[in-house]
């Protein structure tokens, strides 16, 4: 019986095919980006195979549509849809990673970037969102741009996380994790716990221990939200394995997305998935529940679009070679065309800086 059900699970977790991969290739960074669910599968440096993007959800069953893996993206929603949801088939963190995106196009700008314009349309919820991905010509760093549309005829909540999950090999307890954020909450299941004692970055008491986020080192798995200082218009947070020589990172305005999410998981005392999130919410729960809640710590936990109203959301990505001595990240930050990142403090001030013209 067992044998049987793990052969279930194998094919279920199949890898796609060629044909069902889009590829962004530089010269300098490569990408595979999945045509169903719309994940970045794997992003490398030229002359590497190391994968941080490598996490892999699994089906658990033959109806799971789902391609939830490395850079996903969570839309209409976070976490579980109510049981009204459910049951006209709205998915875990929503239909996004469930349907198919469509190539719109491709090209070469008179800049050289490489120029990837994809869509999906949530046949359920009644959302579009349309994505171009900028891979700067000669350069790690690329620009994702969202253009999400409410197709409904009545207004619509919803919320959208960018979900990178990183996984073995690069995932390791010599992980270093830095973000820019500042105060907030640990997660909890129950809506009547949140937002529970607030916290601050790094480090946080929890199940009577003393933890320091920004170390592999803890064994606990969590999920901790963020929000930036007042004065702060730019997130940004990164993990970097200096054994393995690699940093990916992530910068996004703190306007289309306030809150941080640090999420860890752990098998057989090794970390197993890790995550640097970015979101318009920090919870997890049904729409309505969430509109329940309001906002939490002077911030809204939800968004509402006008029938046939548009936004506009952007972030950046990288990777970075660094040193076996690196220390970890104390800043970045986007200036004069060009990706900035500081090393942690006390590090001989050590700075990268990667030119990407818009």
């Amino acid at each position: 019986m067992f044998k049987i059900q793990l052969l279930f699970l194998v094919c279920l977790t199949a890898v796609a095919s060629a044909d069902d991969v889009v590829v962004l290739d530089n010269g300098v960074m490569r990408m595979e980006i999945n045509r169903m669910g719309g994940a970045v599968s794997s992003c490398v440096l030229a002359g590497s195979e190391l994968n941080p993007f490598s996490w892999r959800a699994k089906r658990w069953n033959k109806n799971d549509r789902s391609v939830k893996e490395g850079l996903f993206t969570c839309f209409d929603r976070l976490g579980q849809p109510s049981p009204e949801d459910k049951a006209r088939g709205i998915p875990f963190h929503g239909e996004a990673a469930s349907v198919e995106w469509k190539v719109l196009g491709r090209e070469t700008s008179v800049a050289g970037h490489l120029l990837l314009r994809m869509q999906c349309i949530l046949p359920i919820a009644g959302m579009t969102l349309a994505r171009e991905y900028c891979l700067f010509k000669d350069s790690s760093v690329c620009r994702v741009r969202d253009r999400i549309r409410n197709d409904n005829p009545f207004p619509k909540t919803y919320n959208l996380l960018i979900h990178p999950s990183h996984a073995q090999p690069f995932l390791s307890r010599s992980v270093l994790v830095d973000c820019n954020g500042a105060t907030g909450f640990v997660n909890s299941k129950e809506p009547s716990e949140i937002p529970g004692d607030p916290i601050c970055w790094p480090e946080i008491e929890y199940q009577s221990q003393r933890l320091n986020l920004r170390t592999m080192t803890n064994g606990v798995p969590l999920v901790v939200n963020y929000l930036c200082a007042k004065d702060v218009t730019e997130g940004w947070g990164c993990l970097s394995n200096p054994d393995l020589g690699l940093m990916t990172g992530f910068i996004w305005p703190v306007s289309d997305y306030p809150w941080t999410r640090i999420w860890q998981e752990w098998k057989d005392g090794a970390p197993s998935a890790l995550g640097i999130e970015f979101s318009t919410t920090p919870l997890g729960f049904p729409l309505e529940e969430i509109e329940r809640i309001g906002p939490l710590l002077g911030h809204p936990t939800i968004e509402t679009l006008s029938p046939g109203g548009e936004v506009t959301k952007t972030f950046h990505f990288f990777l970075l070679e660094i040193p076996r001595e690196f220390s970890g990240v104390g800043v970045v930050r986007i200036a004069d065309g060009s990706l900035i990142v500081e090393e942690h403090s006390g590090a001989d001030n050590r700075c990268w800086v990667v030119p990407f013209a818009e």
